[in-house]
């Protein structure tokens, strides 16, 4: 499990290190709240206030982006401050062609975690009817588990994959607020 973590945010970490190839596109964020992220069709909501944009990049040539939201730190039960609470969310070009099946078998493949549910459109969970995603677990590198929601979908040949993370201790203080964000994502065209 440190492998697939690490793996993770390996591939998270180099998108944006190779800021100096990437070019930043356009989000808007209404009344603090509602995102839209015009260059690839997609809108959200965050949950609260306590979430804000932390990161993104465009890499046009190669037709990926990532977008990542942060939340405010919390208390864990060490009474130590954490920010641990992330939501990325990764866009890719994608073949014409592709189902949604194989674009998640294919997102997978680099990532593991121990897949605990798999959800769609049909379980209320989502909205996105072209969508299927995995809620689980892994250990980090300082032997600390995470909850992981990760969703997969695709809308013509734009492929976004969400990925909510924040260690298992403090899940339930933001599950509502990863369900809420959950119910709002959706393609704009």
């Amino acid at each position: 499990m440190k492998r697939v973590k690490l793996i993770l945010l390996l591939f998270i970490f180099s998108v944006f290190l190779l800021s100096s190839c990437f070019k930043t596109g356009q989000v808007k964020v209404e009344s603090g709240k509602k995102v839209n992220i015009e260059d690839w069709h997609f809108a959200f909501e965050l949950p609260s206030e306590k979430w804000s944009l932390h990161n993104k990049q465009n890499d046009k040539i190669n037709g990926k982006a990532l977008y990542g939201y942060k939340r405010e730190e919390l208390t864990d039960s060490k009474n130590k401050k954490v920010v641990s609470s992330y939501i990325g969310i990764v866009f890719d070009k994608i073949p014409k062609d592709m189902d949604v099946i194989h674009y998640s078998i294919n997102c997978r493949m680099g990532v593991g975690f121990e897949v605990e549910k798999v959800f769609t459109h049909h379980d209320g969970i989502i909205s996105l009817k072209n969508a299927v995603g995995y809620i689980g677990k892994y250990i980090d590198s300082q032997n600390i588990e995470h909850t992981i929601i990760v969703v997969h979908a695709i809308h013509k040949q734009i492929g976004v994959q969400i990925i909510m993370d924040t260690t298992t201790e403090l899940f339930p203080i933001v599950e509502n607020e990863f369900n809420k964000t959950l119910k709002t994502l959706r393609f704009t065209e």
